[in-house]
């Protein structure tokens, strides 16, 4: 009826189901977003203070099927935590859909850790409850029990309650999300500086991580900064304290009236 002039990105989610349908159209825009959807471990809870725990969910994740199927809008499967304006390691550091590895990665962490079967039967996905992170949840539950064999729970979350959640590490996964403030790495990883900052929230800290990101801090060489942060990124990667899941993209509808309309970045809810 033209009574509206936009939809979607930043403001709002556009409906999922209406994505296939504009985009069929020629209507759907998409814009290059610098964030990074992922899932938070909680790494002072079982089973997640095993690092190989961790990364055997990372590696049972079919990104590729959910930017396909699900979130429909140009969006990249992630293989860092950093988004593609900011990589410092452009071809990854894992290849997506690895269920066979993340396996016997599985295995190994339960043999290894002494892990016993009450230690695995009640691990919980939580996320905000919302169309889009519904649907993610659903796919990603079907991909680790397939995968893995582990029982995981649902548990949605209205906003608030999904912060308080994470804040006080009564989750054990949580789906949620980081957009930079300003077009720099240090921006993505200096939020895992310190496990008590507000936004790391993965019980999650490294020394030697730490030093470097000092150390970048007060280097004016590009190419050294950039080195530094690259062996950090290096050190994050290994410990997967969060499983990047998927680079956002800022999905919207407008009046093609409109022009030189700009969209700053933001941070997210979580």
């Amino acid at each position: 009826k033209n009574e509206l002039d936009w939809v979607g990105s930043p403001l709002s989610l556009i409906p999922q189901d209406t994505i296939p349908i504009l985009r069929k159209q020629g209507v759907l825009h998409a814009a290059p977003a610098s964030g990074t959807y992922w899932f938070r471990f909680n790494t002072e809870r079982s089973p997640f203070q095993y690092s190989g725990m961790r990364k055997a969910f990372n590696l049972a994740l079919n990104r590729s099927d959910i930017v396909e199927h699900i979130t429909q809008g140009n969006q990249q499967p992630a293989l860092s935590i950093l988004p593609p304006s900011m990589e410092l390691h452009p071809e990854g550091y894992y290849l997506d859909n690895q269920p066979e590895k993340a396996k016997q990665l599985y295995t190994k962490t339960i043999e290894e850790n002494g892990l016993t079967q009450s230690d695995l039967s009640s691990i919980v996905l939580s996320y905000i409850n919302n169309e889009r992170n519904h649907t993610i949840a659903q796919t990603v539950q079907q991909q680790w029990i397939q995968a893995l064999g582990v029982p995981v729970t649902l548990q949605a979350y209205e906003g608030k309650v999904a912060l308080d959640a994470v804040k006080t590490g009564k989750y054990q996964i949580m789906l949620g999300s980081w957009f930079a403030d300003i077009d720099d790495p240090i921006n993505f990883l200096e939020v895992f500086k310190s496990r008590g900052n507000g936004i790391n929230n993965t019980g999650w800290e490294n020394a030697v991580y730490n030093e470097l990101l000092d150390k970048s801090n007060v280097e004016n060489d590009p190419t050294k900064r950039g080195k530094l942060m690259a062996q950090a990124e290096d050190i994050i990667m290994e410990a997967l304290p969060v499983a990047p899941l998927f680079y956002n993209t800022y999905n919207y509808v407008k009046n093609e009236k409109l022009q030189d309309v700009r969209s700053e970045e933001h941070t997210s809810e979580l």
